[in-house]
């Protein structure tokens, strides 16, 4: 059963039996305030993300293909976060942050592939 009040800031409704909201300003400002919740629940994963991406973009600029975790703590590397994760060879795990992809070898270190 729907409200007869809308939903923003319980005025109540005429018109269309469906109806939600008393005013497009109403409308504009719920949806407004939905997707600000949504982003800034997003966001300190999405500042995590990026801040990998330019970690792996700096390795990557410099010809360095390879560090080792304590570098990678060093630089705040969060290897809990990625974008992507699939199987390579020999069953290893590929891991992607946006368009860098990189493995941790045996011995422990990141290696962009």
């Amino acid at each position: 059963m729907m409200s007869n009040s809308c939903i923003e800031c319980g005025a109540p409704l005429t018109g269309r039996s469906d109806k939600k909201f008393c005013s497009d300003y109403c409308r504009a400002t719920y949806h407004n305030s939905q997707y600000r919740r949504v982003a800034s629940e997003q966001a300190p994963v999405a500042r995590i993300l990026r801040r990998n991406f330019d970690i792996l973009g700096k390795l990557y600029a410099t010809g360095r293909h390879r560090a080792d975790r304590e570098s990678l703590r060093k630089l705040d590397f969060n290897t809990e976060y990625f974008t992507a994760a699939r199987k390579g060879p020999f069953g290893r795990r590929i891991y992607s942050c946006y368009t860098y992809s990189y493995r941790f070898t045996l011995s422990g270190s990141l290696r962009l592939v």
